[in-house]
């Protein structure tokens, strides 16, 4: 009876926690929920080469950067790397640690440094993304507030995993050298009509109307 009664609790509990996150979801300053990009970089920093069909991102370098999570605490950093991170071997990691490309609290460690708590760790890196389609991103929409544009298949939205310049974002800010702010999304490899605003406001506004079915 106690377990039934603990699990009913739960429930409302769990009913309870949902409603006020819902709640202060709708709270939320506009421009909370927006992707806004060239907060660090510059649209003139990145570069293209169209081939053919492709559009290739020139080579950077960036940094990685992870605040120290608590599952990694007393652990070893080449171990976290090695066993987390699985883009790379754990010898490139081995030779990134020793060389100084990654850095604990912006300090060289050794292999077997133990995470702390507090601990910010840095990972420069030498980044070459994969190509996306050369097709152009055809505007079909403006006005002083937001642009619809036609995103073609293949090409991210924003920056995530391998793909950062390469993205819907990036493409336009470069050929218009300014930031978008995006209000809703589409999967990488599906077209169709987005939405970018030009202010957070605007941002804001159109998140609503979309949220609330308006749109």
């Amino acid at each position: 009876e106690k377990k039934a009664m603990s699990k009913n609790a739960m429930k409302r509990r769990a009913r309870r926690l949902e409603k006020e996150r819902r709640k202060a979801l709708k709270k939320q300053k506009p421009s909370s929920n927006h992707f806004k990009l060239f907060e660090s970089d510059k649209p003139e920093d990145v570069k293209y080469t169209l081939h053919g069909s492709l559009r290739h991102a020139h080579p950077y370098m960036f940094d990685f950067i992870a605040k120290a999570k608590e599952r990694w605490f007393g652990r070893e950093i080449l171990e976290i790397y090695a066993k987390e991170f699985l883009a790379y071997s754990k010898s490139y990691f081995k030779a990134a640690i020793e060389s100084g490309r990654i850095t604990v609290n912006d300090k060289k460690v050794s292999c077997s440094y133990e995470i702390r708590n507090g601990d910010r760790i840095k990972h420069t890196t030498h980044r070459h993304e994969p190509p996306v389609t050369s097709d152009p991103v055809l505007v079909a929409h403006e006005n002083d507030e937001l642009v619809v544009v036609s995103k073609p298949s293949g090409i991210p939205m924003h920056p995530s995993g391998r793909y950062r310049h390469n993205t819907l974002l990036y493409i336009l800010a470069k050929e218009r050298s300014k930031g978008f702010f995006m209000v809703h999304r589409l999967d990488r490899l599906t077209s169709g009509l987005v939405i970018l605003c030009k202010t957070s406001e605007a941002a804001g506004k159109y998140s609503k109307l979309i949220r609330d079915h308006h749109v």
